[in-house]
């Protein structure tokens, strides 16, 4: 346990803290075994949620944040939501007519490219471009909304003094984080290990590690650095993701909207029959939001 802690396939957990004695393992396998013997005897098929709210027990549902970045409270991740589907519908709402229809077919009818691209009598790669531009456009107004830059640096210190033993697994960042402690060099993690996770004093950690103090505040500066790094390019990722998402739902949600209008299946894949939900999908794009 102690000499495989800072392995890259240790749990975080286990590299942020320190090391442990024959006696703290006994009590660990002990409390294991308890729990081992009090767990349910049998298993049944009608082991399940429903069956223990009969029981009295409530359960509430995970909740997933797609889009939550920075130390905010409620009131401003709402805030920053709104702004988020403000900016974007604003977005679409500027495209040009051919640059809609292109997120509709691919977005809203979950046509793949090729298909797209046979609409518009160009070819694949031509498609791939112009959705790249426009996702580009619109990744564009999130990051600004966001403003990684601003905030990045703050906040990677926050979580190393209040979470780097316990991080939030809910939260993407946090995850990122986690996941960007494990690419440090080894001195790097066990820098951070022995300030964050033991709270030891730079002295001993120091001496423990056999630089000198001004060693170390580089050593852990640049560790902090590389986090702010990875970090950024990670929120890249997150924020085209839900670009992506948002991009599904809205689009999916105006060909709902067209073909409840008028009165046909959204099932319908013939490139043709596409064609009148299209036109009535446009329609509904245009119309300002209530």
């Amino acid at each position: 346990y102690n000499t495989e802690k800072l392995l890259p396939s240790a749990p975080h957990e286990v590299a942020a803290g320190g090391n442990i004695t024959v006696e703290q393992l006994k009590a660990w396998i002990e409390v294991c075994i308890a729990a081992l013997y009090n767990y349910p005897k049998s298993i049944a098929s009608n082991f399940s949620l429903e069956a223990l709210q009969e029981a009295g027990r409530e359960f509430e549902a995970p909740s997933q944040k797609v889009f939550e970045l920075g130390n905010r409270d409620s009131t401003e991740d709402t805030s920053l939501v709104n702004k988020v589907e403000a900016a974007l519908k604003q977005q679409l709402y500027t495209l040009k007519p051919d640059q809609q229809k292109i997120l509709l077919l691919y977005y809203g009818f979950e046509l793949n490219q090729t298909q797209v691209a046979d609409n518009f009598k160009v070819t694949q790669g031509t498609i791939a471009a112009r959705l790249k531009t426009i996702e580009l456009k619109l990744t564009k107004t999130l990051s600004q909304l966001s403003q990684p830059p601003e905030w990045v640096s703050q906040y990677v210190t926050g979580w190393l003094v209040n979470s780097y033993q316990s991080p939030v697994y809910s939260d993407l960042i946090n995850v990122a984080l986690v996941e960007a402690v494990k690419k440090l060099e080894q001195l790097e993690k066990e820098a951070l290990r022995l300030c964050y996770g033991q709270k030891m004093h730079q002295k001993s950690i120091a001496n423990q590690l056999q630089v000198t103090e001004s060693d170390l505040a580089l050593i852990t500066n640049n560790a902090k650095a590389k986090l702010e790094n990875y970090l950024i390019k990670e929120i890249d990722c997150i924020i085209i993701r839900y670009l992506k998402v948002w991009l599904s739902n809205t689009c999916k949600h105006i060909m709902k909207s067209a073909c409840n209008n008028l009165k046909v299946s959204q099932s319908l894949t013939n490139l043709e029959a596409l064609q009148p939900i299209l036109e009535e999908s446009l329609k509904i794009w245009q119309l300002p939001s209530k």
